[in-house]
C-alpha cells in the first residue's frame, strides 16, 4: 500500500513537472495549453501560439521538449548561434563541420537537417517559398531551458504587423 502511494506521487510529481514546462513555454510564446485527446495531464497538452506548437517528450520527466515553430529570418539566425554547440578540437577531429545550417544556405522550400557535432539529428529548418522567407523550424527533443530561451528569441524578433501596433493617442 505504502509503496503504490510513493508511485502515485512520482506520477503526479513528474505530471506537475511537465505542466509547469508546458506553462513555461506558454509564457514564453505568449501562448497557452491545450488538452488533446480528452486524456488528463501534461503528457496530452501542447503548447500553441502564434509561432506553432511545444510537445513534452513523452519518455522526459518533463526536462526535454519539442517545438515545430515559425520564425523570422532573424530570429533563426539569433536561435543558430545561441543553440549551436562550438568544437574545441584540433583540425582532425571527427565533429560535423556545418552542423546547423545559416539561413543563406538554407534553399527556400526545401528541408534541412540540423545536427549536433557528433552528427546526430536535432531537427530541421526549412524556408518558405514566398514572402520574406520565414523558416519552419523543428527541434525534436531540446532541453525545457532552451526551448523557452527559442522561443522568447522568436517573440523577441517577430514582425510587427500594423494591426499588433496600438493606436496613436
Amino acid at each position: 500500500m505504502a509503496l503504490r502511494a510513493v508511485f502515485d506521487g512520482v506520477r503526479h510529481a513528474i505530471d506537475a513537472a511537465r505542466t509547469v514546462a508546458l506553462a513555461t513555454m506558454a509564457d514564453a510564446a505568449g501562448g497557452h495549453l491545450r488538452q488533446y485527446s480528452g486524456i488528463p495531464g501534461a503528457l496530452h497538452t501542447v503548447m500553441t501560439s502564434g509561432l506553432g506548437t511545444a510537445r513534452i517528450v513523452p519518455d522526459s520527466q518533463g526536462n526535454r521538449a519539442t517545438l515545430d515553430i515559425r520564425v523570422s529570418p532573424a530570429a533563426y539566425e539569433q536561435i543558430r548561434e545561441r543553440l549551436q554547440e562550438e568544437c574545441f578540437h584540433d583540425d582532425a577531429c571527427d565533429c560535423e563541420q556545418d552542423p546547423w545550417p545559416t539561413l543563406a544556405s538554407l534553399a527556400r522550400d526545401e528541408q534541412m537537417e540540423i545536427l549536433n557535432l557528433a552528427g546526430d539529428g536535432l531537427g530541421t529548418a526549412t524556408r518558405s517559398p514566398f514572402g520574406r522567407g520565414d523558416v519552419h523550424l523543428k527541434l525534436d527533443d531540446e532541453s525545457v531551458f532552451k526551448a523557452a530561451e527559442v522561443l522568447r528569441i522568436a517573440v523577441a524578433l517577430a514582425p510587427q504587423s500594423p494591426a499588433d501596433e496600438a493606436p496613436r493617442s
